[in-house]
């Protein structure tokens, strides 16, 4: 019995650095995606190639992302310092959600062609 104790305690620590390490991931991915897609809109954009309409609805979207950010990272935090993973799961749903709908509009606007 006292051995299982310490297997446990292992066990628990693996699945916490495990959790760190994943949830990391998709924190970091997430930000160096979106990071990578607005540097080519911003370029895209001072080549003239955006309209007002189309720079408002990525401002919007970016926005969107930057609030399921925050939210993924608090729950991250949370996780991290309490052990209670009960909202990553929802709040990492909502961020890759937010940041596939930036980059999928984003791009749209790169492949059509400009409109006045």
């Amino acid at each position: 019995m006292r051995k299982l104790i310490p297997l446990l305690a292992l066990a628990f620590l693996i699945g916490c650095a495990t959790f760190q390490g994943n949830a990391g991931k998709v924190l970091a991915t997430a930000a160096t995606t979106v990071d990578a897609e607005m540097k080519g809109w911003a370029a895209f954009v001072v080549a003239g190639g955006a309209t007002d309409a189309q720079q408002a609805q990525v401002r919007a979207a970016y926005s969107k992302y930057q609030i399921a950010m925050s939210a993924a990272e608090t729950a991250y935090m949370t996780a991290v310092k309490t052990g209670d993973q009960s909202s990553w799961g929802t709040a990492a749903a909502a961020l890759l959600a937010s940041q596939s709908q930036l980059i999928a509009l984003a791009q749209s606007f790169q492949t059509q062609p400009k409109t006045p």
